[in-house]
């Protein structure tokens, strides 16, 4: 018998006032209300990531089948359950697209979904049981785990193969038999419980964020971590959560051949046709060739054998199984990451480094030329934006975004432990955002991030080298005294991150991109200019006095004075009086 259905328990955390209050909703009141809730409000950044794509996944299915009114689009049968009995025909694919667009479109009118995504969730509420002894959600029966571990001996043994304590999946604790958690918010004997709703949210964050420390495999293969884990994730938020997911929900895929693929999320299978993918690579019938089942897909066979009345009052821990990772199926299909063209993998986000410093990597430019060395492809959830930004436009309809970047940092090991959770966001006005044409905002605004990074990279650094030299830090080891740059450059990023962060989402569409532009390298000028002042402010007589290099003396005055030329000339910037760009 299942207990604990998705559907009709709250499970999902989401803001529902500007004061940050929160509660918990079922899955089909998040649908019914998402209009009133203003976010997901998750444990962390990455679980919110996680179950935002759950949320798309049933959007993607109900609405390849359904358009905005409930109505079928006629272009394949459905199943009493309404799934579909064949993929799109060739010849009827140039008109789904249209109609899939026309749905886009007529959701965003309605600012509410309609009431078909519950009728199509009720049709599947038999594979929404977090307890159950067919279909629990996300995970297997005991069977399809037994031929790997033998569960009975493991207990009588006191051994742990194969087993996963839920203090390890609660990303919030992270405590594994080897590595204890200092700073937990629970006390140990609380640490591996966890509420049904905790439970569930961290079960889907599992499967998309799992490490690589299992040792249990099904077979021998290329076993890996889960999905996100990977890639460096970005993603749009607005002022609710249904524009939120609305903006996200990428209805039309930028590479035709998938727009035939019908969508179908893990939850329309059998258990064990996921594992025939997984394990054996029968693509037969379970296949990730559409955004559904890429968003629910699996990196472990987990089961949970702790019945359900004692559950939130024992020590809960998975028996868990390594499957084989997705990255070949993942890499053209995953909208949601930017690509190294060359190398043809996703773009890992980097812990020390603020979003706007990888700008670039995330926009896109009609005018390709003007960039012509980049070697990257940005993410394509950037050209919907653009797409739908521009159509919003031409109504005179205002859309407020805001870039979101989520990942996570980890050992470069065999067990890829995550070390740091990433998260970042940018504030930017969205007819700023789609402006790529050539002269445009997008340009501009990355020439800027180029000319501050040059600043920094080519000038400061030179001049902390210098610095570096007469006082004699660090001269036995190259290592150390790179560490040591590195450490000062971050420390003036820091200081320029906030009025950076402003100025950028104070620029108006209308602006004259000329003075927008010499406001921020003003500012950038005195702040760079105090920063290489105050190194100086306390300097001793040996840095008076100064070294020779190569036949003349430099002392922290000439070095100061070098620093200052560079930057007189590459930030004198003549304000455009005239008005125009």
């Amino acid at each position: 018998m299942g207990r604990f259905n998705l559907l009709d328990e709250p499970w999902i955390s989401v803001i529902i006032d500007e004061s940050g209050k929160t509660k918990e909703v079922s899955l089909k009141k998040l649908f019914q209300e998402s209009h009133l809730f203003l976010d997901l409000a998750g444990d962390t950044k990455i679980q919110d990531f996680a179950i935002m794509r759950i949320l798309l996944a049933v959007l993607h299915t109900v609405f390849s089948r359904f358009n905005a009114d409930g109505e079928e689009y006629g272009y394949f049968q459905l199943d009493e359950r309404f799934k579909p009995l064949e993929d799109i025909n060739e010849e009827d694919l140039d008109n789904y697209i249209e109609d899939l667009y026309e749905t886009w479109q007529n959701l965003w009118e309605n600012k509410k979904f309609p009431k078909i995504i519950c009728e199509y969730l009720e049709k599947w509420n038999d594979r929404f049981y977090l307890f159950d002894g067919m279909y629990p959600f996300m995970q297997v029966r005991k069977e399809h785990v037994s031929n790997v571990i033998n569960i009975e001996k493991s207990k009588k043994s006191k051994k742990d193969t194969g087993m996963t304590m839920c203090r390890t999946i609660n990303r919030l604790i992270s405590e594994s038999k080897h590595k204890i958690a200092i700073f937990s918010p629970k006390i140990d004997i609380d640490k591996n419980k966890l509420k049904y709703s905790e439970f569930v949210r961290w079960l889907i964050t599992f499967q998309q964020y799992s490490e690589s420390g299992e040792k249990n495999v099904f077979s021998k293969g290329d076993t890996s971590c889960g999905w996100l884990m990977e890639i460096g994730g970005y993603y749009f938020k607005s002022d609710n959560l249904f524009k939120t997911l609305l903006i996200n929900f990428m209805i039309i895929h930028h590479i035709e051949q998938y727009n035939k693929r019908i969508q179908k999320p893990c939850w329309e299978y059998d258990i064990e046709e996921i594992l025939n993918f997984y394990v054996k690579k029968n693509t037969l019938n379970f296949r990730i060739d559409n955004l559904a089942s890429l968003y629910t897909s699996w990196s472990r066979a987990i089961y949970n054998e702790i019945d359900f009345e004692c559950f939130e009052t024992t020590d809960q821990f998975l028996w868990c199984i390594k499957l084989n990772n997705i990255k070949n199926h993942g890499k053209q299909l995953e909208v949601m990451t930017a690509w190294e063209n060359k190398k043809n993998m996703p773009i890992k986000l980097d812990y020390s480094k603020s979003i706007w410093r990888s700008f670039g990597v995330v926009t896109s430019y009609e005018n390709l030329s003007v960039f012509n060395n980049r070697n990257i492809i940005e993410p394509a959830i950037v050209h919907w934006i653009n797409k739908i930004s521009r159509v919003m436009k031409e109504k005179n309809e205002k859309l407020n975004i805001i870039l979101c970047s989520v990942g996570v940092d980890y050992r470069l090991d065999a067990s890829k432990s995550i070390t740091n959770e990433i998260f970042d966001y940018l504030n930017i006005d969205n007819y700023v955002f789609i402006d790529t044409q050539n002269n445009g905002w997008i340009i501009r605004i990355n020439e800027v991030i180029e000319k501050t990074k040059k600043i920094i990279k080519k000038g400061y650094e030179s001049y902390i080298l210098d610095i570096c030299e007469i006082r004699n830090i660090y001269q036995n080891s190259d290592t150390d005294k790179r560490r040591y740059i590195n450490k000062k450059t971050e420390e003036l990023y820091f200081k320029i991150d906030l009025s950076f962060r402003r100025w950028i989402s104070s620029i108006k569409y209308d602006d004259f991109k000329e003075q927008k532009t010499s406001e921020w390298l003003a500012k950038l000028y005195s702040i760079v200019k105090d920063e290489a002042e105050n190194i100086i402010k306390n300097g001793t007589m040996r840095d008076y006095i100064g070294i020779e290099n190569e036949g003349s003396n430099i002392n922290i005055v000439t070095i100061f004075n070098k620093f200052m030329y560079f930057l007189n000339n590459e930030l004198i910037y003549k304000e455009d009086k005239s008005g125009g760009d």
